[in-house]
């Protein structure tokens, strides 16, 4: 009883040390980000400027890209599957940043991985829906982790460095995925891409 009472204050000490950091770093964020928030405004203010040269209304088009984006339940799932892939394509990369590297290649481990989970995806159409999807998952997580431990494993034995071979490799899964979806795993029709997912399970 003594030692689950122990456990428990270290838990509420250690959630609590957790809390502060949290605040402070929530604290110390605006000025970190001021730089951010400059850069686009200065973007949107950029645009605007081209588009009265243009002859254009920057407040129309720029109502008509947030309607676009956020007006209706069709955008706003349109917007979330074009930024889910590269949200967390950047959180690959600044994991790794954070460790010390610079794996500029993350673009090409997420290829490798979208066509691996494409491809468990559209294969055994006879499994259940809580299997077949953690599967599909699973796989574009090993493909895209092994797209990874290749420049990994030149810079722990020769020395490589991680932005030249990431690189490259992003170019090489690039072209490799694009031709499989254009030719071996091609759905009928004059689009690039796989048979869709929905249609096999």
């Amino acid at each position: 009883m003594a030692k689950l009472t122990e456990r428990k204050k270290k838990l509420f000490q250690y959630s609590e040390k957790l809390f502060q950091k949290l605040l402070t770093e929530l604290k110390a964020a605006p000025p970190k980000i001021l730089p951010q928030i400059i850069a686009i405004l200065l973007a949107f203010l950029v645009g605007a400027i081209t588009l009265i040269v243009t002859g254009y209304s920057p407040l129309d088009a720029y109502g008509a890209l947030l309607s676009g984006a956020f007006g209706d339940i069709f955008g706003i799932g349109q917007t979330l599957t074009q930024a889910t892939p590269i949200i967390f394509t950047a959180l690959a990369f600044l994991f790794a940043y954070k460790c010390g590297l610079f794996n500029i290649g993350a673009e090409g481990q997420f290829l490798v991985g979208a066509f691996a989970a494409a491809v468990v995806g559209i294969s055994f159409s006879e499994l259940p829906v809580f299997v077949h999807v953690p599967m599909a998952l699973a796989a574009g997580a090993v493909a895209g982790a092994f797209w990874g431990f290749i420049p990994a494993v030149l810079k722990a034995r020769l020395g490589a460095h991680e932005v030249i071979t990431t690189m490259m490799l992003s170019y090489v899964a690039l072209y490799v995925t694009g031709y499989m979806v254009n030719y071996p795993f091609k759905a009928p029709g004059w689009v690039a891409q796989t048979v869709l997912i929905s249609n096999i399970s």
